[in-house]
């Protein structure tokens, strides 16, 4: 009985685990996404990730450019023995 004379019903004790542990499991999963929002290797990796697809890129951009470069080379050579082909005809005849 409380003071006021009013009967009360004793505490489950059951519950109260129960709670404590939802609020560790709240609390602890609380802290786990603080710590990873908070972290510098969260935005380190993905900068990390993003520096890697940019240089593998680049990389790509670069053997694309010696190939080109590659076959301008060629094909003047050719247009020049073309045209001194053509010239030592024009001069022979």
């Amino acid at each position: 009985r409380d003071p006021g004379g009013v009967a009360r019903e004793p505490l489950v004790r059951h519950k109260l685990p129960f709670r404590a542990n939802r609020l560790q499991i709240h609390c602890g999963e609380s802290c786990d996404r603080i710590k990873d929002e908070s972290s510098p290797a969260g935005p380190y990796h993905s900068l990390k990730v993003e520096y890697d697809k940019l240089a593998n890129e680049k990389t790509e951009m670069q053997r694309h450019y010696v190939m080109y470069y590659e076959m301008s080379y060629g094909l003047n050579i050719e247009m020049h023995k073309q045209v001194s082909n053509f010239k030592g005809e024009v001069v022979i005849d």
